[in-house]
């Protein structure tokens, strides 16, 4: 995985601050540990599907995450079984970083 901890930390503190967001999962080359030094950061966002078009609007060209690179937000439905464009990525590489009530450790 190519972010820190603080970087994953920041991530989840943002996510608990958005109530709609049940889960984040971080994806693609900084999932995978393949990234550059000038990679997005790819996370796909759980919440139900009807919010996620208003939020997304709201929060896309700024998240208000504060990371030294450019974050790329995708909507992701983890039970889904069609070949959505996020889907096989997360399912492959994905690396969840943030549960609402849940504790995470690591």
């Amino acid at each position: 995985m190519d972010i820190s901890e603080e970087e994953s930390a920041l991530i989840a503190s943002w996510a608990k601050r958005h109530p709609l967001i049940e889960q984040v999962w971080l994806y693609g080359s900084r999932a995978r540990g393949t990234s550059r030094a000038d990679s997005d950061i790819d996370l796909a966002v759980v919440m139900d599907f009807n919010a996620w078009f208003d939020w997304y609007a709201q929060h896309k060209t700024k998240p208000d995450l504060h990371l030294p690179h450019e974050v790329d937000l995708e909507w992701y439905d983890p039970v889904a079984t069609d070949s959505e464009r996020v889907g096989p990525g997360v399912k492959q590489d994905g690396i969840l970083l943030y549960e609402r009530d849940a504790v995470m450790t690591g």
